[in-house]
């Protein structure tokens, strides 16, 4: 029996190694790396090659004859284009050699989580998918010759992302992550339910996507690593999937730029024009880099270990955890954790960030499925604090959450399901399927937006036009067919009415009544709405609301006991309240005028806080004491509903 051993300590001593790791190939490959202090052993016994720990722990093993070589050191890639550093307040830069001004685009919308011990945060966008983008991140290159330099000769994208549902394609057919995309640039994308990397590289100066599919569909509440290659002087693009090679595509030609004025880089979303982004993306992302080459296979190989090494060290003890930053707690009272795994015994250690006091290390109490509670100190202090699981002689970190120490815990809210609940498979703005979802949900009001064409019939649609046609210029005949985005017919309003005069539950129909082209047809259009829906004896399940306030006004004038709101945002509760009219206003007119929602309810008259797109925004207005929260998410209003609820009697 042969057998050589090598103790690691003898080994330093023996190699300069500069990263501190050790790498094996075979046939020229990277096959396995490790940082050296996890090392205790390397040995020959019996024509085999084995690592091992100090735990006497197989590391690797393979046939000496199959490995090539062992190396303490490797010239790692550096992101020498953009390397984006995440921060816990919810800010980034650019900690590349080119310091790229990294713009923070409504970071309110935006949490930090630690990943690793190491200190590196990962960001979740709670954006309304694949739309106009809440919160994002913004690197503008236009005037920048030397990024795009980088970039024309051929380059490199590193990300991690996750998403927060699955399939992505359902209800958008594309929503990217880290991208600078319209008509021309690169990026990362998940397009028709696939992963993509997706150069434009033309030979003609046409807009030429490649469209390379990882054919990898994205499953919800997982981490991918991510690498796009393109290698101009090879005329390929290659996408690497968790250190894998997934895809290579000809690509020749070269880079082709975005439209002017679209020429930035989004974190969170795409470009659009130079001042919006677009495809907004809902889920997290933790590493967005760019390199100035291509990327080999042993490149990819490393950093994805390199990721993987940080991911060991934070243990999944605890899986999807959700967070709700900014929750009111009341001192001594409860609170709680969302998430998969927690045990009997499971430890919770909330450490201050940005506020002085003590740690707080608490038992949990297992609430539910998916519920942790911990009950909080007399000397509990609002602010950010760094969450960490304790079990056995393991730590997990779960990340920063934000608490709001009060006095007194804020009012249960009801949610408005905001053009019903249209965010789900098979559904649609406006459409039956949407107020029948909402109806089975419990929401407390589903709204729906109504048009009157030219002879006079009701119909039911958002925007003034749908496919094309304008609603209100047209007749009956000409938009009864048009179709929406599942497959439905527009609906009339009485096919709505009818609906929820067959619901025998709490449900009921917000009316919104849209501006018309004069205000003569906006009030016509209401009055008929009114006329429909006392003919159908449907008054005490209806509610009314507008932007014009003359149909409010003429709304209360024909029906005195009818529920109708104002949404224009411009009038005070003392205003409104002459005419029994109900505030319906975004947060910002009442952070703005802070006293409008106390006044109001002292007047009699009732709240509702819109459109209330990202968990933040929603326990804003919660926290502001709104009766009613419009959103498109309002699972989420759900389930945030229920701690108020919980709490409301000093749970």
């Amino acid at each position: 029996m042969k057998i050589r051993i090598f103790v690691i300590g003898m080994l330093c001593g023996i190699f300069a190694y500069a990263d501190k790791h050790m790498y094996v190939y075979r046939q020229g490959q990277i096959v396995f790396q490790k940082q050296v202090e996890a090392i205790d052993s390397i040995a020959v016994q019996d024509s085999k090659f084995v690592v091992t720990n100090k735990q006497e722990g197989v590391l690797y093993a393979e046939e000496e004859s199959e490995i090539d070589s062992i190396t303490f050191n490797y010239n790692k890639p550096v992101a020498d284009v953009l390397d984006v550093q995440f921060n816990p307040d919810g800010t980034a830069i650019d900690i590349s050699d080119m310091q790229n001004n990294i713009q923070n685009v409504n970071i309110d919308g935006i949490s930090a989580s630690p990943y690793s011990f190491s200190g590196h945060y990962g960001m979740r966008f709670d954006n309304p998918k694949s739309s106009t983008p809440v919160s994002y991140y913004k690197i503008d290159y236009e005037n920048n010759a030397r990024f795009k330099q980088a970039l024309a000769d051929g380059h490199s994208i590193e990300t991690v992302f996750m998403m927060t549902e699955t399939p992505y394609s359902v209800g958008c057919a594309e929503a990217k992550f880290f991208s600078s995309h319209q008509a021309g640039g690169t990026g990362i994308s998940v397009l028709r339910s696939k992963l993509y990397f997706l150069p434009n590289v033309t030979q003609t100066g046409s807009s030429h996507y490649i469209e390379l599919s990882s054919g990898i569909t994205p499953e919800a509440n997982v981490f991918y690593h991510v690498v796009g290659v393109w290698d101009k002087a090879e005329g390929k693009a290659y996408v690497y999937v968790n250190g894998k090679l997934h895809g290579v595509m000809d690509a020749v030609g070269e880079l082709k730029w975005g439209a002017a004025g679209s020429q930035w880089f989004g974190i969170g979303c795409d470009s659009k024009n130079a001042t919006t982004g677009e495809m907004a993306w809902n889920g997290d992302v933790r590493i967005a880099r760019i390199y100035d080459q291509p990327l080999t296979q042993n490149d990819v190989t490393v950093l994805w270990n390199a990721y993987n090494e940080e991911q060991e060290k934070n243990p999944d003890l605890v899986r999807d955890v959700e967070y709700f930053s900014g929750l009111p707690v009341v001192k001594g009272q409860t609170y709680e954790f969302i998430g998969k795994g927690f045990q009997q015994g499971d430890v919770i250690k909330m450490t201050p960030k940005t506020v002085k006091g003590s740690t707080i290390i608490k038992k949990i109490t297992i609430l539910g499925t998916d519920t942790a509670q911990i009950k909080l100190p007399s000397t509990v202090q609002s602010g950010v604090y760094s969450v960490e699981l304790l079990r056995d002689e393991k730590t997990q970190l779960l990340g920063l959450d934000s608490l709001v120490v009060v006095d007194k815990f804020p009012k249960i809210y009801e949610v408005c399901f905001h053009r019903g609940f249209w965010n789900t498979p098979g559904s649609a703005q406006n459409s039956r399927t949407a107020l029948r979802n909402s109806i089975k949900h419990d929401a407390f009001t589903s709204e729906i937006d109504i048009w009157l064409t030219t002879d006079d019939s009701i119909m039911v649609n958002h925007d003034a036009s749908l496919n094309g046609v304008t609603i209100q210029t047209s007749a009956y005949s000409q938009v009864k067919d048009l179709m929406l985005v599942n497959g439905e017919k527009i609906p009339m309003l009485r096919d709505m009415l009818d609906i929820i005069a067959a619901s025998s539950n709490k449900t009921r129909l917000m009316i919104e009544t849209k501006k018309h082209s004069t205000t003569q047809r906006t009030l016509e259009a209401s009055r008929k709405a009114m006329e429909l829906v006392d003919k159908m004896g449907l008054k005490d399940k209806v509610e009314y609301v507008s932007f014009s306030l003359d149909a409010c006004k003429d709304q209360r004038s024909i029906e005195p006991t009818a529920i109708v709101s104002y949404i224009n945002g411009d009038r005070s509760p003392q205003q409104l309240s002459s005419y029994g009219i109900n505030l319906d206003y975004t947060p910002a007119k009442y952070k703005a005028n802070p006293t409008w929602i106390p006044d109001a309810h002292a007047l009699g008259l009732t709240v509702c806080s819109w459109t209330l797109n990202s968990k933040s925004s929603i326990i804003e207005s919660a926290n502001m004491e709104a009766d009613i929260l419009a959103t498109d998410y309002p699972l989420w209003a759900q389930k945030i509903r229920e701690y108020y609820v919980r709490h409301q009697n000093g749970k």
